[in-house]
């Protein structure tokens, strides 16, 4: 009998010195239940803070979702990164989530992710541009 099962990783053993698999243990997944998910981020290239050098500062790097019956577990979830500039903060509504995937209820509508930080005086050349530009 064949049977499809939804698994997650739960332990990863490792050769000491050869770096290979040698253990992995998996735990079974029932639809609609409460799973942990990583954050991961898209399009930095077209962050004005992070082309500069800039990073987010995560405050949480997982978000709690609920996958639905015969759905596939995502990897991760994306975080768009696009327009984000220094100081800025960055919540839930940036994320994107796939289909058959719904965020977890008790995870709020202001859940915050992270705060974008750079170099020192990463913002302040934007705003003077724009300042400059705003001028012309």
């Amino acid at each position: 009998i064949v049977e499809n099962v939804l698994v997650i990783p739960a332990d990863l053993q490792l050769h000491p010195v050869a770096h290979a698999a040698l253990c992995v243990n998996f735990i079974r997944y029932h639809a609609m239940k409460p799973i942990k998910i990583p954050i991961r981020t898209i399009n930095e290239e077209e962050s004005p803070a992070m082309k500069k050098g800039g990073f987010i500062a995560f405050v949480n790097t997982f978000v709690e979702c609920l996958v639905e019956e015969g759905g596939v577990i995502p990897e991760r979830i994306e975080l768009e990164c696009t327009g984000l500039r220094q100081k800025d903060v960055v919540r839930r509504e940036r994320l994107i989530i796939p289909e058959g995937v719904t965020v977890h209820p008790r995870v709020k509508s202001d859940f915050l992710v992270g705060t974008v930080f750079g170099a020192k005086g990463v913002g302040a050349d934007d705003e003077e541009e724009e300042g400059e530009e705003a001028k012309k």
